[in-house]
């Protein structure tokens, strides 16, 4: 049975799929950690019994199975509450202004490919990146496994004079689009400049970020997003 799921609709840019009360339970969750404010971040002196009591960090727990897994890009994975906690409570204390939308989003049954916008600030300095995750969704909604991938190319493109090309610049679908449903295609606000973050201006994420080895650029000060 598909439902309407108007509240999640009005955060995501793009949606299809047949939705199902369960995949609307879990955009809406999705959705309120996403916009929800951080406050005092939790304390690194604190227990992960601790940190977990935090509102943000319980809202996106609830996101999640209890005995869920969750794998992020160029990492281990992770399973559990208390681990899952865990390593969301350090990158609310690194990035407390964590905020995303959703961009893409596409349900088939159980998996949903949730895509979205994160824009955070590190060390002073704005980033912003796009990100996509597919989830299997268990009982109410809730995800049993997640894989999460980040495209942070649009971090260095318009900052470094050598950046390389994008991995998937100049791929699109050149398919019909279906007639039923058909939205007009809108340009997205973040793409409304051509240049994100000119070079030299103050502000830029090239501060923030140079010196990272790998597409990943994995580091003790490069936090995973969530």
């Amino acid at each position: 049975m598909g439902v309407s799921c108007a509240g999640a609709r009005a955060g995501i840019e793009r949606l299809e799929g047949r939705i199902t009360p369960n995949t609307c339970a879990f955009l809406e969750r999705q959705l309120a950690f996403g916009r929800m404010a951080t406050g005092a971040p939790p304390s690194a002196e604190q227990t992960p019994e601790e940190a977990v009591r935090h509102p943000r960090v319980a809202a996106y727990l609830d996101i999640f199975d209890p005995e869920a897994t969750l794998w992020e890009a160029g990492s281990t994975p992770r399973t559990g509450r208390l681990v899952i906690g865990a390593a969301i409570a350090g990158s609310l204390r690194m990035v407390p202004d964590l905020y995303y939308t959703g961009t893409d989003v596409v349900a088939d049954g159980s998996t949903v490919m949730f895509g979205q916008w994160n824009t955070a600030t590190v060390k002073g300095h704005k980033v912003a990146y796009p990100q996509i995750a597919r989830n299997v969704l268990g009982d109410e909604g809730r995800t049993i496994q997640a894989r999460r991938y980040y495209d942070r190319h649009v971090l260095v493109r318009d900052t470094l004079p050598n950046a390389p090309k994008g991995l998937f610049d100049g791929i699109a679908d050149h398919g019909r689009a279906p007639a039923r449903g058909l939205r007009p295609a809108q340009p997205s606000p973040r793409a409304a400049s051509p240049t994100a973050w000119p070079r030299g201006t103050p502000g830029t994420p090239t501060r923030c970020c140079a010196g990272r080895a790998g597409p990943g650029w994995p580091g003790p000060d490069w936090p995973s997003p969530w």
